[in-house]
């Protein structure tokens, strides 16, 4: 899941919202030192990311990638989930996507002052370029890919040549994450609970 997902799934509050994305951005020691319902949230990101890495519609997902390309299915997919989350928006949420948007980049602005170092120059970019709204284009995905893989040390060509299997699999795609990302919804929901329980000793 990339940063959209991340954060839609996280959505009770501001602070919930933050949470949700910080856990590429911090170790799990660096999030436990949150107050508890953003640390939580940064906890539950890995949880919801292991859950994506090994749930079988995701596992068939990297299989239409060709095998050259394959070794880079799993951020690609991330980026595209975000388009197919921005796609079939109205399916999960009554509130539009821009007002989701926004609201998210007003709560890290706010919260400003409490951002890890590693995020802080990120969430400019974030908000500056509009990268969460850029998902909603395919175009926009393929900028973003494009961007990770000049950050690679090696393989970047062969993620770039993973964005025109996006391209072609992009109806099949589509269907991939509207047959995952409810299942998705009801882990996050559960094991959210589970943290709840566990911190209140229950």
């Amino acid at each position: 899941m990339n940063y959209l997902a991340h954060i839609f799934l996280a959505r009770q509050n501001g602070d919930t919202m933050l949470g949700g994305i910080l856990g590429d951005f911090v170790t799990p020691a660096e999030g436990r030192a949150f107050r508890w319902d953003i640390a939580r949230e940064i906890e539950l990101h890995r949880h919801i990311d292991s859950f994506t890495d090994q749930h079988p519609v995701v596992l068939d997902a990297k299989r239409r990638f060709r095998s050259y390309t394959r070794r880079f299915a799993g951020p690609l997919l991330d980026l595209f989930f975000d388009y197919a989350l921005s796609a079939d928006w109205q399916r999960y949420s009554d509130q539009p996507l821009r007002d989701f948007i926004d609201a998210f980049y007003t709560a890290v602005s706010e919260r400003h002052d409490i951002l890890p170092p590693r995020f802080r120059v990120v969430a400019g970019r974030i908000i500056e370029h509009d990268w969460l709204a850029n998902y909603a284009h395919i175009e926009g995905v393929a900028l973003a890919a494009g961007g990770v893989s000049k950050r690679l040390s090696r393989g970047g060509e062969r993620m770039r040549e993973g964005i025109d299997d996006l391209r072609t699999h992009e109806h099949a795609l589509l269907a991939d994450f509207r047959e995952f990302f409810p299942e998705l919804q009801t882990f996050a929901e559960q094991r959210r609970l589970q943290l709840e329980a566990q911190h209140r000793g229950d």
